[in-house]
């Protein structure tokens, strides 16, 4: 069956047909298990990219992710059901129901992909081009609701004679639409083919199985793929930092996880006898135990580590240190009670500072 699936699938890329043909479901379930290995050896292949990417000194791209941001800035609950549940359906709904012409669900779905692409498109601070492109959509989204009937009686041809060419612009319009989880700048646009190859790869053999065995399977296959991809890291995140109480002769220490969207809530109280941190970043947390300015603090970023020190470092913390030396047979200072702290947290939290080319660097390495 393997030799067979591989020449289905060698023929389906050559020129996409839809032939869907009902079959029973431990042949579906055998050609699922087989197309998701194929999509995990691509995933490998393009984690090498990335990290050829990251070699030759390109990984800023990659900091500014915004699911960088979706990390820290949403409960990972729920974090867990838009990447793993929502995020899956809503996309297999705009970019391959339609793969099986019903004019019911073009009526629906291109007015809808527009209105959703031209949100996804629009901030506060949008290029002419941006706006451009919304316009366009707008314009595209009233000619269809004016011609309609002429529209989908067309589009219907196009999908009889031409479904190849159906088939590839939905798989790149799928991998194109995630360009926008990057900031966007002349390095990403040159990249941009290489940074969008595992989307466009994933949306092949999704797009494949989905004519082949169904809908269902092919929301199913993205479902697995984003939960292998994103489960590793948000079990990482969860696990960090966990709730710490040390009590001694010398100091008692509280250090607590903060939670997402609470960094405005942020303030800290320094003395001799004390230090609260309330809702500041690991990194922060950081710059003000080790007296150096944040922007040379550096998360280790390599291929291996690459993106969960970054998460990392954005986790908000609380710290609360008093010190129990009252008899003071130990000099009390801020310098120690800062000491202590940053003690504690690479003995518990296991991390490295490495002092590089000068004082007055600083990198991170989680052991």
């Amino acid at each position: 069956m393997i030799i067979k699936e591989i020449k289905s699938l060698i023929a389906f890329a050559k020129k996409p047909v839809y032939k869907f043909q009902q079959q029973p479901f431990n042949l579906n379930l055998k050609r699922f298990g087989f197309i998701l290995f194929i999509d995990i050896i691509f995933m490998v292949v393009s984690m090498g990219l990335f990290s050829a990417i990251a070699f030759f000194g390109l990984n800023e791209i990659f900091k500014n992710h915004k699911n960088m941001e979706i990390f820290n800035e949403v409960p990972l609950v729920l974090v867990t059901f838009l990447m793993v549940f929502f995020a899956p359906i809503l996309e297999e709904l705009i970019f391959r129901l339609h793969l099986k012409y019903r004019r019911w669900v073009i009526n629906i779905l291109l007015p809808l992909a527009i209105i959703i692409i031209s949100t996804l498109l629009i901030d506060t601070n949008s290029s002419i081009i941006t706006i451009g492109v919304i316009l366009i959509g707008l314009i595209i989204l009233t000619l269809f609701i004016i011609f309609n009937l002429k529209i989908t009686t067309c589009l219907e041809q196009v999908w009889n004679k031409k479904f190849n060419l159906v088939f590839y612009i939905s798989t790149i319009l799928f991998a194109l639409i995630h360009i926008t989880n990057y900031e966007l700048s002349v390095t990403v646009l040159l990249l941009t083919p290489i940074l969008i190859l595992p989307q466009f790869i994933s949306g092949f053999l999704i797009g494949y199985l989905r004519v082949k065995s169904g809908f269902i399977w092919g929301v199913t296959l993205h479902m697995v793929g984003n939960a292998i991809l994103i489960l590793p890291i948000l079990i990482s995140i969860s696990m960090a930092f966990p709730s710490t109480q040390i009590q001694n002769n010398v100091y008692n220490l509280t250090i607590e996880k903060g939670l997402p969207n609470q960094k405005h809530n942020s303030s800290t109280s320094i003395s001799e006898d004390s230090i609260t941190i309330i809702n500041y970043s690991f990194k922060e947390c950081l710059s003000l135990l080790l007296n150096k300015e944040e922007n040379i603090i550096e998360f280790d970023d390599s291929f291996m580590a690459m993106g969960i020190p970054l998460l990392k470092a954005e986790i908000l913390l609380h710290i609360d240190y008093k010190n129990q030396n009252s008899e003071n047979e130990i000099e009390n200072t801020v310098f120690t009670n800062k000491q202590n702290i940053l003690n504690e947290l690479q003995r518990i939290y296991k991390f490295e500072l490495i002092t590089e080319n000068d004082i007055e660097s600083v990198k991170v390495i989680f052991q």
